[in-house]
């Protein structure tokens, strides 16, 4: 069975980051919304030969209008206004709107799911794995960098 997200009430896909802190302005080679929508059609595509859950599944990913997130996790789009809303969030944290460096997701290996299990992703622990440890610089500075031995400042 698919499990429903209740969109409406999701604070970040609603998330509009000030220009400055804007990662859609501010990094040129950001993913756009029809690279997002040629994701979700893809996913469509493959979920459709699958067994009946991920076919329903593509159901869902399916009844979303074009531009809008569907009511599941994995959908592209939603992928997409999280890290919006991610980075733009990072970058207040910050306080460098305009630093040189790239965009990333970053990913718990913890919250890995089976391709099958893509409904169940819960984005909500997953985030606040992500912000605890980005709220904990000073254990990473101890050690002289950041997790796998990167140094710099990781968004």
């Amino acid at each position: 069975m698919v499990k429903s997200i209740k969109v409406k009430k999701q604070r970040w896909l609603r998330y509009k980051p000030p220009r400055k802190r804007n990662i859609e302005l501010q990094f040129d080679r950001f993913w756009s919304l029809a690279d997002a929508e040629k994701e979700r059609a893809q996913r469509i595509r493959i979920l459709n030969q699958g067994d009946p859950d991920d076919q329903s599944l593509a159901k869902e990913l399916a009844k979303a209008n074009f531009g809008k997130p569907a009511t599941v996790m994995c959908c592209p789009v939603a992928a997409r206004r999280f890290q919006i809303f991610f980075a733009g969030r990072s970058m207040k944290i910050a306080g460098h709107p305009r630093m040189e460096g790239f965009a990333l997701t970053l990913l718990d290996p913890a919250s890995a799911v089976p391709f099958s299990g893509l409904d169940n992703i819960d984005w909500r622990i997953m985030y606040l794995r992500v912000r605890r440890r980005l709220e904990r610089p000073e254990v990473l500075l101890d050690k002289g960098g950041f997790p796998g031995g990167h140094q710099g400042l990781a968004l």
